[in-house]
């Protein structure tokens, strides 16, 4: 056993051991400090006698008990006969939220925006075995279960036969054939919420652009600012608001009225 979760079962009195817990309940905070190290692990959060408090433990323990109960039913629906693309689009991270993957993570974490997890998790919340940014455990897991390793190429798997099954008959479906041969799910829904969801991000994306573009000027003196830092920043903005024009009705500055 880990010498960490040893000492927290377990005191030594001389050549003896004690339990710090009576005999019927000593097996269940067991089983609950082993599966909760096991979780800290999957989202390389250090494990230590405070990580794995009794107050922590019992919040645990009802949350291995939520996911035992959990029923699992792959409540996708039929996007022709219940939702327009971009309404079907918008609840699938909510769906994806009830049903879990193969390491008991809800597969909403799958299609999160942020691919990269922190190597340490941030500091837990008093009390409890999560952030206080999170909530709850099973936020926690979403926000740092990583994108690698067999499970998750497992959940992205089905991620991606969940769309392919709710938008078949759609002409949307064709979104995703550039996925198909690695059945990438993750990838698949970003380029469907690209084609069909994208036009209010890219309006913000050249209002930011135009912003930049009209308000951050060069002269020489800044030196934190300098010519070979300004020139591709504003090609970079540029282009921005050239790919935007192609998701909006936008028209881009032309070379007349490009400075």
């Amino acid at each position: 056993m880990n010498p960490i979760l040893s000492h927290r079962i377990f005191k030594t009195n001389g050549s003896k051991s004690r339990s710090f817990y009576p005999n019927h309940v000593r097996t269940n905070i067991n089983d609950c400090c082993l599966d909760g190290a096991k979780l800290y692990s999957s989202i390389n959060r250090p494990i230590s006698t405070a990580s794995l408090s009794r107050t922590r433990l019992r919040q645990l323990q009802k949350h291995f008990d939520t996911i035992e109960n959990d029923s699992d039913q792959e409540s996708i629906p039929d996007l022709l006969k219940s939702f327009t693309v971009q309404k079907f689009l918008e609840q699938f991270p909510t769906y994806l939220r009830e049903i879990l993957g193969t390491s008991k993570v809800a597969l909403s974490y799958v299609i999160r925006e942020g691919t990269v997890v922190p190597v340490v998790p941030p500091v837990l919340a008093p009390e409890k075995p999560w952030t206080a940014e999170n909530g709850d455990m099973m936020s926690e897991l979403i926000a740092y279960t990583p994108h690698t390793g067999p499970s998750y190429q497992a959940d992205n798997v089905r991620v991606y036969s969940l769309l392919v099954k709710a938008l078949a008959g759609s002409s949307a479906l064709a979104s995703t054939s550039i996925h198909q041969s690695k059945r990438n799910g993750m990838g698949a829904y970003f380029d469907l919420v690209m084609h069909h969801l994208s036009s209010e991000k890219w309006e913000k994306s050249i209002s930011s652009a135009e912003r930049i573009l009209a308000e951050r000027k060069w002269n020489g003196r800044n030196q934190r600012y300098p010519l070979k830092v300004h020139i591709p920043r504003h090609r970079e903005v540029f282009n921005d608001v050239s790919l935007g024009s192609e998701q909006t009705t936008y028209n881009p500055p032309n070379e007349t009225s490009r400075v």
